[in-house]
């Protein structure tokens, strides 16, 4: 006997499906026979796959709607299923081996671990998120197509940095972060300089950057994790991050994943890079009930208005993922 169902989210990007896929693997239920979870799950339900999604619905008390059959899942109740999908706890033994070169825990603590997941609905972080990495650089290799080896680095490089960052206290807010991120280094999560240059722009030619009562000549044009351009920006960066005049004399400091991280986020969070009198910020458009990722590309390049609704499917993504895979 088998079950048919659906499993679609988001249209061409079904994140929470590849989700399910990973965590089914990893979890250890047993798959059809002959076959891993994830292809079980891109077919038919066989009785095997069918109790283990009862004992998911059970677990987190999901009813079918109307009626139906445990076992049987509609699209709605795999999303259900999808954002539950992640850690319930932190756990120090865990964070230890993952980071910190501790002794890692038994194979049975492992398990007993994974078996008490439970994804974070909630947005409110205390400063700082913790990604596990290696579930979510799995994900991420599904969702966009793999990578090389520079690409992992610096995802796990900014994956590091999101870590202790204070300025972090809305999922949502860390998800569009990143997927700005994504979108301005042209997706290789290094620190690049901008296409060109700056060249046939005003900002890219020489200009005067004042800063401790010298003047500078520099190209001031795009570079870093968001393309930070204009001699103003970079002065106004040099003061907030307190960089004794170093990134208006030198403005390729921009590209030290350091500064490059902190430029992003304390930008986005204060509303660094909108030329308008708006001075739009993270919180202008990602707070409490609201989440309106299409318009906050408004913080970074107001102007730039055919991104808009790519970065904000990216977002989208991005948010998912960091549910699935972040430490509570």
């Amino acid at each position: 006997m088998s079950f048919k169902y659906v499993l679609k989210y988001g249209g061409k990007n079904p994140t929470l499906t590849k989700i399910l896929y990973v965590w089914f693997d990893y979890l250890g239920f047993p798959p059809p026979k002959g076959k891993l979870n994830w292809q079980a799950l891109g077919g038919e339900f066989t009785i095997e796959t069918k109790e283990t999604v009862t004992r998911f619905q059970q677990r987190w008390s999901i009813v079918p709607n109307p009626p139906r059959q445990y076992g049987e899942v509609s699209a709605r109740e795999w999303q259900q299923l999808g954002i539950q999908v992640g850690f319930k706890a932190f756990d120090q033994r865990m964070y230890q081996c993952l980071y910190e070169q501790g002794q890692c825990p038994s194979p049975q603590e492992y398990q007993n671990f994974f078996q008490n997941i439970g994804g974070y609905r909630g947005n409110d972080l205390a400063g700082g998120i913790n990604i596990y990495k290696p579930r979510f650089i799995t994900i991420y290799a599904e969702e966009f197509g793999g990578f090389y080896g520079d690409v992992l680095a610096g995802l796990g490089k900014f994956l590091e940095f999101m870590r202790t960052d204070a300025n972090l206290t809305d999922v949502r807010q860390v998800a569009y972060m990143m997927a700005t991120v994504y979108k301005e280094t042209f997706y290789t999560w290094q620190p690049i300089d901008e296409k060109g240059k700056g060249a046939g722009r005003k900002y890219g030619l020489v200009r005067i950057g004042r800063c401790g009562g010298k003047e500078y000549k520099n190209i001031y044009y795009g570079r870093g994790y968001v393309q930070i351009t204009w001699e103003d920006n970079y002065q106004l960066a040099d003061k907030e991050l307190n960089l004794n005049c170093s990134l208006v004399a030198n403005p390729d400091r921009a590209k030290e994943p350091e500064i490059a991280y902190q430029i992003v986020s304390q930008g986005m969070k204060d509303g660094w890079f909108d030329p308008s009198s708006k001075n739009y910020k993270l919180s202008d458009f990602i707070n409490g009930n609201q989440c309106d990722y299409f318009n906050a590309r408004k913080i970074v390049n107001i102007n730039d208005t055919k991104t808009y609704g790519e970065i904000e499917t990216y977002a989208k993504i991005f948010e998912a993922m960091i549910r699935a895979t972040m430490f509570r």
